[in-house]
């Protein structure tokens, strides 16, 4: 329940900072925090998933806390301190095209944040307080829902503006999650008690974890900075934003699937730990096409409403974005089996087959990005936001499919039905988001496009509903585990109704 009130309070989210930023100022916030977000992302090397599964496999261990702490302070100094001795050079205006020096270092910060955010879920997901976490983060949405429509409102929602509200949003969600944490006993700002034989112990087990992801992690940086910095020097802050709206209303069909993955690595590691190689496939087989056919079910709905979602989302000025927005819905399925795929690589320490296959795909991006972004006269398509949106989708399905090959492999399941799963899965509920909308057309007339767009959710729920019953295999259930699912659901669902009449009436 909790996932579904953060996706409708996400949806709403969404539908209002575009509007109010314009496609510029949200493609020029968007390109600033993808490149500090892959900057993290290199210095992290991995480290934070090392960390987890670690932390899972030994909860009680306070140094391993304490030496991750240090490391987390190290690489903030590091960022921050680097793009301070930018400043004082010509640099950042070649690597940040059309960029004011203060929202540079809004977005560093910003993405620090967001990378301490990070850690503490794991650390709340590795101590087994994962329900409390969720109220944490529910309580923040709230919150940071009301201030959004106060800014929207006042017209006060300028870049400037929605930085100090991002800030606000990471920094409930800290401390938020650094309180419950101290509550349950887990010593967050652990900082004394280290030896320095055991920093030395630690530093050798995170090296021997990450030092196969040095590679993956310096190329994911090069290549994932070159996407967006091509897209802003051929296609400018305009064409930024359009990709960086499609690729926000993408995530937000990703958003129940994300909030499992640590989960599941949390399962896989215990598992591996346990050697039990047969827990690993049946945890693998049962949860990962069903987390698939979840997204898709989003997924698939959006691909095919692409054009009144934009227009919804992002007003007249997006009108361009249609197609990125369609080609980008395809894109949280991808990730589904990206993450959670990828997960179990760390919970195995099968890092090095992880990085071949990520350096790999990542190398044959390059030409690729610059074929679909460059200018007609230097031999590209110049397809902006589209090309980077094709780009992106395509690269992405090919490599999650390697990664399924070795992990099948791995664990000694079929690779072919997890193929099929995929393709007929996307085919079968595009099908009916069609025959939904086209009933929807139908059936509203002039009344509007909420009321056509509703209408079409409506359909499309109930027919997906009708046809998972009579082919649960879409999200890899078969009929009984799939009525057991939904027997849970009505008695979750009457046993709050019940409390809360229970609540009315003790309060009258």
């Amino acid at each position: 329940m909790a996932n579904i009130f953060g996706l409708g309070i996400g949806v709403f989210t969404q539908g209002i900072i575009p509007r109010a930023l314009g496609p510029i100022a949200f493609g020029d916030y968007n390109f600033l925090t993808s490149f500090f977000s892959q900057v993290i992302a290199f210095l992290d090397m991995g480290t934070s998933e090392g960390f987890y599964t670690k932390l899972s496999r030994r909860p009680q261990e306070i140094g391993l806390i304490a030496f991750y702490i240090r490391y987390v302070f190290g690489v903030g100094v590091i960022m921050l301190g680097g793009v301070g001795l930018l400043h004082l050079t010509t640099a950042p205006h070649y690597l940040w095209p059309g960029q004011v020096i203060e929202f540079i270092f809004l977005a560093a910060v910003g993405g620090l944040l967001l990378w301490v955010f990070q850690i503490l879920e794991k650390v709340v997901d590795a101590a087994g307080i994962t329900v409390w976490g969720e109220l944490v983060k529910a309580t923040q949405k709230v919150l940071g829902l009301g201030i959004l429509i106060y800014l929207y409102r006042q017209g006060s929602l300028t870049l400037a503006g929605f930085f100090g509200y991002q800030y606000f949003n990471l920094a409930v969600l800290i401390l938020g999650l650094g309180f419950l944490l101290h509550c349950h006993g887990v010593p967050i700002t652990a900082w004394e008690g280290l030896s320095a034989e055991k920093v030395r112990e630690y530093c050798r087990e995170f090296f021997e974890f990450s030092h196969p992801l040095a590679t993956y992690s310096l190329l994911g940086l090069v290549v994932g900075v070159f996407d967006r910095w091509l897209l802003q020097v051929y296609g400018g802050s305009t064409e930024q934003g359009f990709f960086a709206l499609s690729s926000q209303i993408g995530a937000i069909c990703f958003l129940l699937a994300g909030s499992l993955t640590s989960l599941l690595t949390r399962e896989f590691s215990i598992a591996h730990g346990q050697s039990d190689r047969e827990r690993l496939g049946k945890l693998f087989r049962r949860y990962i096409p069903m987390m698939y056919g979840i997204t898709a079910f989003f997924s698939c709905f959006i691909l095919v409403q692409a054009s009144t979602i934009t227009r919804l989302f992002g007003g007249a000025k997006f009108a361009a974005a249609v197609v990125p927005v369609a080609i980008m819905a395809l894109y949280p399925v991808q990730q589904v089996y990206g993450q959670l795929s990828g997960s179990l690589f760390f919970a195995t320490d099968q890092t090095r087959i992880y990085r071949n296959i990520g350096i790999f795909f990542m190398l044959l991006g390059i030409p690729m990005t610059y074929l679909a972004i460059a200018p007609q006269e230097s031999w590209g398509f110049q397809a902006g936001a589209v090309g980077l949106s094709v780009k992106t989708v395509l690269l992405a399905f090919f490599s999650i499919n390697v990664q399924l090959f070795f992990n099948t492999r791995y664990l000694n399941l079929s690779f072919t039905k997890f193929l099929l799963h995929q393709f007929g899965s996307l085919l079968l509920l595009c099908g009916i988001a069609k025959v939904a909308a086209v009933a929807a057309e139908c059936l509203s007339g002039r009344l509007g496009i909420w009321v056509t767009f509703l209408l079409a959710g409506i359909f499309y729920s109930l027919l997906a509903m009708l046809v998972l019953w009579m082919f649960p295999i879409v999200i890899g259930l078969n009929r009984d585990t799939f009525a057991s699912f939904l027997l849970r659901s009505k008695a979750a669902l009457l046993s709050a109704r019940d409390s809360a009449f229970q609540g009315k009436n003790k309060d009258s």
